[in-house]
This record gives C-alpha cells, structure tokens and sequence, in this order.
C-alpha cells in the first residue's frame, strides 16, 4: 500500500471566501480555512483522519490568551478549498542563520 499524499494546510480566520469566476461559492465567519491537497487514489479514511484531526486542533485562544480551544470548541467554521498544488513534488529553498542557502526535497 502506497503512502497518501493527502495534505491539508490551514489557516485561522476571522472570515474567508472562496470564488470561481468572480463568483463567490463558499464563504465563512471565524474558523479555519483548509487548503486541501487531495488526489484520486487517497483513501476515504485518511481524509476522515485528517478531519478529525482539523476539528480538535487547539489554535483558538481561550479565555486567557492561550492556544487551548478547537474549531469544534469556538463552533467556528471550515471553508476548505481544492489546491492540488500541496501534493506536487517540491523542493524547498531554505537559508540557515549564517545567510546559506540549503535546498530540501
């Protein structure tokens, strides 16, 4: 059984929309928004695993400022978005401390 390639990157939100066309087809207040790399042999439940890991990750502030409170919490909203880009191959460029350049794959 091959690795899945599903990946998902997320980012908190006071709102988000998304539009195809200049035509609004998902908007949302507070929550999180989800920019899913999927492709067609990703099994069903890798994708249920990473939803629940969506909806219980502690990113919201409670009532003392710290990182305590899921989506599931807050009752917040997901607005997740098809971004096939995340599961090509990458190489990324990064620079150390020192000024070098390091490359990963």
């Amino acid at each position: 059984m091959r690795a899945c390639k599903l990946l998902g990157l997320i980012q908190r939100v006071s709102s988000a929309s998304a539009s195809i066309d200049n035509t609004v087809v998902g908007t949302i207040d507070q929550g999180l928004l989800l920019l899913l790399g999927i492709e067609k042999t990703d099994l069903e439940a890798a994708a249920d695993k990473l939803l629940q890991k969506i909806l219980n990750y502690r990113v919201f502030a409670d009532s003392e400022g710290k990182m305590n409170l899921s989506l599931r919490d807050i009752g917040g909203e997901l607005l997740a978005v098809s971004y096939t880009h995340l599961t090509l191959p990458t190489i990324l460029l990064c620079v150390d401390l020192g000024g070098r350049r390091i490359i990963k794959k």
